[in-house]
């Protein structure tokens, strides 16, 4: 059994919560066609690289948080879901090599 202080408990408990938010962390690459249904997001976190290559993202709903990246590459495309709009805040990288986002 673990023997944690409520300090350590907290950063244990705080780091956790960070990984169950977090959809892309390091690199995920979408090269088919993915459609979200229901409430589905894609968060990409500090690190996260989320490329797509030739692939589709469909009724997206897509955060993205400083420190992150999103590539589109060979005709990629992210199609929003309707009410969402594609947020890149400031320390966002986003790199359209050849694709679109509406």
């Amino acid at each position: 059994m673990f023997n944690l202080n409520n300090k350590e408990m907290k950063k244990v408990f705080l780091f956790l919560m960070m990984l169950l938010s977090c959809t892309v962390m390091y690199a995920d690459e979408i090269t088919g066609t993915t459609t979200l249904t229901g409430n589905a997001r894609i968060r990409v976190c500090e690190g996260g690289t989320l490329v797509v290559d030739g692939g589709t993202i469909q009724n997206a709903d897509i955060t993205m948080v400083p420190g992150s990246t999103v590539i589109l590459r060979n005709g990629g495309k992210i199609n929003m879901a309707s009410g969402k709009d594609f947020d890149a805040p400031n320390g966002v990288t986003v790199n359209l090599e050849s694709g679109e986002i509406q």
